[in-house]
């Protein structure tokens, strides 16, 4: 389960046992539509409704310099998207009137209800945007998709975004308002988290041996070739250190993988994707996380790391400094620097006090910043702001919670 879907999950199942009526929309090109209960939160799956004018851009795209209808053509999926959703919500509404609809930022998903009455009701919630500066990103109908968020984001009432550096992007990048932006982190459930952990049988290959874990897609946005080399010299100063690779390695990125792994497989473990108990429980048993992302909001898998008590040493980029603090509860390091990836981990794994130290503050953060039951028991708050009619106090630079 990704990140936007863990979010709208613990969110929803939250509200629901505090007492709301909560109903989530999901679009899918894969699955039958229908709907399912889940705790209590009633899940509509929908599909994408077709707009049939993407076969005239299509073909009026191929004339010359009209290439950019080729890039409407190409990201049309995301409308297509968009309106199955608000179609959903629309009929919805009309039965029990939300008093909130809160949607995801990514993919302007928001488009179709921001033209339509239920505007005013409808924020944002920032989980992050296309980067068109990024290797990665080079694709057909990547400027579409970008233009789509970024009409979203300007036209929404409110947006409520999962760090701060992404309020800073949308008031920067965008042109938001400041007083239409909070920063405010996701929360996790603690005692889920380790209920789930206890229901796995999953046990690391190395139970002595320091042990760096890096948990996500195995693709280079995420720092896949910075963390072979940073593993690679990691061994070498240190021949018992031990490596763990969980996610997916997606098809383009795969010979670099190959690569790496046929040098390393006597020293590095690579699980693939396991269910999140199994990720959890390896947290538990290894001794560090590593993240050498070169783009990331606030990624779920450092604030899972706080909770299980495991270091962190990962890029100073994006949202990264807002969950670790340097020297306190893990490392930071300039980004596209494998040298330095590699001495902060070899530091965590050679000094138990060190360690010790690191473990103990990564607890008590997860419990003051991102414990779900403080973090949505203000959330409520700013919901009912919204309802009211109230914009939440909402200066960028003076958010830090």
């Amino acid at each position: 389960m990704g990140g936007i879907a863990t979010y709208t999950r613990d969110t929803a199942r939250w509200l629901v046992k505090h007492g709301h009526s909560v109903h989530v929309v999901c679009v899918t090109r894969t699955s039958p539509p229908g709907e399912e209960d889940d705790e209590g939160v009633r899940v509509h799956f929908v599909r994408p409704t077709r707009i049939r004018p993407r076969q005239l851009l299509r073909m009026v795209g191929q004339v010359p310099g009209l290439a950019f209808l080729q890039e409407a053509y190409a990201g049309w999926d995301l409308l297509e998207n968009s309106l199955g959703a608000w179609r959903a919500v629309w009929r919805l509404d009309r039965r029990m009137h939300f008093d909130v609809i809160e949607c995801a930022d990514f993919g302007g998903l928001a488009f179709w209800g921001l033209l339509s009455s239920l505007k005013s009701r409808t924020i944002l919630r920032g989980h992050g945007y296309l980067h068109l500066e990024l290797p990665h990103t080079i694709w057909p109908g990547r400027h579409f998709h970008h233009a789509l968020e970024k009409f979203c984001v300007r036209q929404t009432r409110f947006v409520l975004t999962a760090s701060e550096y992404l309020a800073r992007c949308y008031v920067g990048e965008f042109g938001v308002e400041e007083k239409k932006v909070m920063p405010w982190p996701y929360g996790i459930n603690q005692k889920r988290l380790f209920e789930q952990a206890a229901c796995s049988t999953l046990r690391s290959m190395w139970s002595d041996e320091p042990t760096a874990l890096y948990v996500g897609r195995i693709e280079r946005q995420k720092g896949n070739d910075l963390l072979f080399s940073t593993l690679h010299i990691v061994h070498q100063m240190n021949p018992d250190f031990r490596a763990i690779l969980v996610g997916r390695v997606p098809q383009n990125d795969r010979p670099a993988y190959d690569g790496f792994m046929e040098a390393a497989r006597d020293w590095c473990w690579h699980p693939g994707e396991i269910a999140f108990s199994d990720v959890i429980a390896l947290m538990l048993q290894s001794t560090l996380v590593v993240l050498p992302s070169r783009t990331d909001t606030l990624p779920r898998t450092l604030i899972e790391a706080l909770f299980c008590g495991l270091p962190q040493v990962a890029t100073h980029i994006g949202g990264i400094p807002e969950i670790i603090e340097d020297g306190k509860t893990g490392l930071l390091v300039p980004p596209e620097d494998t040298q330095a990836l590699a001495s902060a981990i070899e530091q965590i794994c050679l000094s138990p006090s060190l360690l010790t130290r690191l473990r103990h503050n990564s607890k008590e953060r997860a419990l003051v910043k991102f414990d779900l039951e403080k973090v949505m028991t203000r959330q409520v708050q700013i919901y009912q702001s919204l309802i009211e009619g109230v914009l939440p106090l909402t200066s960028v630079q003076d958010s830090e919670t």
